[in-house]
């Protein structure tokens, strides 16, 4: 039902032409998880009747995508300044903030491919708010079946999600550029994983 409500679709480039609405910034590191970001960033580009932007803050030593994304995904390669180790979502998010053209920033984990029709979604909760945070249900498919996804480039539609979170605070929120900014941005305190989605849905309370 959700799919049928919220279809998924995959481009290669962004659907309406112009100045991006909406920047989806994506933190990422090594070289274990590419083809997950592949088909996320696919689904970010094929979001309709919203002009938006796909940024990937790569902080691997060296650049490890190469061709592996869409030539119209933004890739930053932005390694860790000295004194700086582990993985820094934090950071990268902010690195990737100040590059953004769009009015309205999402941060995006790289491995949620995202409905067609989300980025006009959070236009509309962005009216009277300055954050937003849309997601009710996010499927989880196991291992088998999203290799299943990569080797046959078909979204399983009908297959059975191993795990359904509801109402979780990471994996995605939205928020106003002047707003995000006023707030002071990610705190770059965080190192390794979590933490860092929640502080900064607790601060967003702040912004509406």
């Amino acid at each position: 039902r959700a799919f049928t409500d919220w279809p998924i679709r995959f481009a290669d480039k962004s659907e309406q032409a112009g100045s991006p609405d909406v920047s989806f910034i994506i933190a990422h590191q090594g070289t274990e998880r590419l083809d997950h970001v592949w088909w996320t960033v696919r689904s970010i580009l094929a979001q309709q009747q919203v002009a938006v932007e796909c940024i990937v803050v790569d902080q691997t030593n060296e650049p490890c995508f190469g061709t592996r994304l869409p030539p119209a995904v933004k890739n930053l390669h932005r390694p860790l300044p000295n004194g700086m180790d582990g993985w820094r979502k934090s950071w990268a998010f902010n690195q990737g903030a100040r590059e953004a053209r769009g009015s309205t920033l999402i941060f995006h984990d790289g491995d949620i491919v995202c409905p067609a029709g989300y980025a006009k979604a959070v236009i509309d909760g962005l009216k009277d708010h300055g954050a937003a945070s849309i997601q009710r249900f996010l499927f989880n498919l196991n291992q088998t079946a999203t290799q299943q996804v990569f080797d046959s480039h078909l979204w399983p539609t009908t297959m059975k999600p191993d795990r359904v979170r509801q109402n979780w605070e990471g994996g995605t929120i939205a928020i106003r550029r002047d707003a995000f900014f006023d707030l002071g941005g990610y705190d770059e305190g965080f190192v390794g994983w979590g933490g860092e989605d929640n502080e900064f849905f607790d601060r967003c309370k702040h912004v509406g």
